[in-house]
Formats: C-alpha cells, sequence, structure tokens
C-alpha cells in the first residue's frame, strides 16, 4: 500500500521539481520531465530491487565461490518475481487509471 501511494505522488513531486527548482513555465515541458523522471525512476527501482535482492539472498554463496557470481544470480532472479506482479498490478490498476482520470479533466471531459 505504501508502494502504491509513493508511486501516485511522484507525478505531482515530479512535477513540483520541474517547476519549482527548473522553472519550466510550459505545461508541455513540464509534462515531458515528469514522464522522463518517472521512466527513469522506475527503471533505477526495478535494477536496485533485481539486483539487491538477488545479491543479498546470495551473498555467503558468492564469497565462497566467486567465479560462479552470474550463475548464482540467475538462480534467485525468479525470487524477486512477486515484486514485478505487484509492480505490475500496481501500474495497471492504480497509476494508469488515475492519470487517465487527470487527462480526462484537463481536456474538459465529464467523469460521469
Amino acid at each position: 500500500m505504501l508502494q502504491a501511494l509513493v508511486m501516485l505522488s511522484l507525478p505531482f513531486i515530479f512535477a513540483a521539481v520541474a517547476v519549482g527548482v527548473e522553472g519550466v513555465k510550459q505545461q508541455s515541458v513540464v509534462e515531458w520531465s515528469v514522464l522522463a523522471r518517472s521512466f527513469s525512476f522506475q527503471l533505477v527501482n526495478i535494477y536496485f530491487t533485481l539486483i539487491g535482492s538477488s545479491i543479498a539472498s546470495t551473498i555467503q554463496k558468492i564469497i565462497n565461490e566467486p567465479g560462479c557470481i552470474f550463475q548464482l544470480l540467475g538462480g534467485s532472479v525468479p525470487a524477486v518475481a512477486g515484486f514485478f506482479i505487484q509492480m505490475i498490478c500496481i501500474n495497471g490498476l492504480v497509476v494508469l487509471p488515475f492519470e487517465l482520470r487527470c487527462k480526462v479533466i484537463a481536456i474538459g471531459l465529464p467523469l460521469s
């Protein structure tokens, strides 16, 4: 649940950074900045989660057998499949409808 709240608040934080820190005045540039930052955040989040959890679970084996690091990490990667399923569900069921709702409101269409 906390992850869903963080993912929902990120576009607003990124927009505030674009306007407040970078001084962007055009809405299209702000939206482009939000999209670029969101993509970068999700990419970094995926890699840190994948690498961090894989290394944490096999660190002792890596220390004992450093030559087999890729085989050990490859065997532990399926253990983080739950994270990826959760991320897809959150993005598909929470973030995407919220973003679509914001776009519908922005162009002035009724929600009902």
